[in-house]
């Protein structure tokens, strides 16, 4: 059996796409800067401010609002994520009693976002 070859072109199939795709989110996180995450952050708020249902604008606009300027990245990641889903299943979330909350997104700021103590009427 013959050794691996230094000079071998690189593989090519669904494991060097899965590499590629690695690489290049490596690359992204890595190039990261303060500014993008100031635009992720505006593009939060926007989002949060019109979501589709009055009731899901008021409570998530006012919470991102509110504390997006504390955020990291995990937190900013993590908010991105919650804005995929449907807005009566967030609703649910944030206000039913004891509602199912799905792992990913049973975390402290989904206890935080519960809490509802950062609303406050707008004038």
């Amino acid at each position: 059996m013959a050794a691996p070859s230094e000079d071998r072109p690189p593989r090519s199939g669904p494991d060097s796409a899965l590499d590629a795709a690695a690489q290049a989110a490596a690359h992204k996180a890595a190039a990261e800067t303060p500014q993008d995450l100031a635009t992720r952050k505006r593009r939060l708020v926007f989002r949060a401010w019109h979501r589709g249902i009055k009731e899901a604008d008021l409570i998530l606009g006012q919470f991102v609002e509110r504390h997006v300027d504390g955020w990291g990245e995990d937190d900013i990641r993590w908010m991105e994520r919650l804005f995929e889903e449907n807005d009566q299943d967030i609703l649910t979330w944030i206000t039913a009693p004891d509602p199912a909350i799905p792992e990913p997104f049973d975390t402290p700021l989904m206890a935080a976002l519960r809490a509802l103590d950062y609303m406050r009427p707008r004038a």
